[in-house]
């Protein structure tokens, strides 16, 4: 059974008090949380501007886990890197799973998202929490547009970035405190120039939620109709998204191209078929838009490891 927890978005002068409140641990100094429990064993290591408060873990997850991250009352916006199974609510009966390896997923007014960690994750993350401040006005203006996120799929530099900071370098145990708030300097500066192309034309891994909610909206099209083969430029025209982001965006959330999630349902649906009816196999294939009952098999074989034929007299 998962352990909830939730992460709130009460002030506190240090953020690793806020951790600790909800996670636990102990509190070594302003910048240092260790923990070592049922839940993670790890660090979190803190550092602040001013106008940005910076949080970089490193953890070890002990068992099930669900925290629920909230937006902070006392900054504008959130950024969140390196999130894997971040859960958004988009609805009472649908939600958006993101995952962002290389990348982060900035939100305003989110209420909160959930991240799911299972026994033996290693939970490598930064979070960047920060004011208006520090952005240009034609950055807040591109901003105050959003109903509530976007995320950026990372580039060549927070990739090193990262590996800098978890994979390559062995740094002494008394110098470490020092090293997290010199690589946290270094996000701080990698995360601006980044976010100064946020509302860029030619900015191409940049998603917002409305890009977002058009992609689950083609997706409950092509389930509602999987009858008709879906014309994706078409699709996408209709909604108002670029065609190659509606490609990435899709990949990127069902993990397949559109058309490979429409081949994957069709065929779902063609077995439901052969199960529920007495319909021909040709009737069937005529009605899914196949182009003749041997292509219809060859796909049914293909998915279930069986002919329609050996599964209809199974079934």
């Amino acid at each position: 059974m998962s352990n909830n927890l939730k992460l709130n978005h009460q002030h506190f002068d240090n953020q690793l008090k806020r951790i600790q409140d909800t996670i636990g641990g102990t509190l070594l100094n302003e910048n240092h949380l260790a923990v070592d429990n049922d839940n993670v064993t790890g660090n979190f290591y803190y550092h602040t501007n001013g106008y940005m408060d910076f949080v970089i873990n490193d953890l070890k997850v002990n068992q099930d886990i669900t925290i629920e991250f909230f937006h902070r009352n006392d900054k504008d916006f959130t950024a969140q890197f390196f999130g894997n199974n971040l859960q958004y609510q988009i609805s009472e009966t649908e939600s958006i799973e993101i995952s962002i390896p290389n990348g982060l997923f900035i939100f305003k007014d989110t209420q909160s998202i959930d991240m799911n960690f299972k026994k033996g994750d290693i939970v490598q993350q930064a979070t960047i929490y920060f004011s208006k401040d520090i952005l240009r006005t034609e950055t807040i203006e591109y901003l105050k547009q959003l109903d509530n996120f976007i995320f950026h799929e990372g580039d060549s530099n927070l990739l090193m970035w990262k590996k800098s900071i978890y994979d390559t370098v062995v740094i002494d145990q008394d110098l470490k405190e020092e090293w997290y708030v010199l690589k946290m300097t270094e996000l701080n500066l990698l995360f601006q120039n980044l976010i100064r192309r946020i509302n860029a034309k030619e900015e191409k891994k940049i998603y917002t939620d409305y890009e977002l909610d058009c992609v689950f909206k083609i997706k409950d099209i092509i389930t509602t109709d999987i009858k008709s083969k879906p014309v994706v430029s078409e699709l996408a025209q209709e909604y108002g998204i670029n065609l190659n982001k509606l490609e990435k965006v899709f990949k990127h959330l069902f993990k397949e191209t559109v058309y490979q999630f429409y081949k994957k349902a069709r065929i779902y649906k063609v077995q439901d078929e052969i199960k529920s009816t007495n319909k021909a196999f040709t009737e069937i294939a005529y009605d899914y838009g196949y182009t003749d009952v041997n292509h219809m098999s060859k796909n049914f074989k293909k998915t279930f490891g069986i002919t329609p034929s050996q599964y209809k007299s199974e079934g």
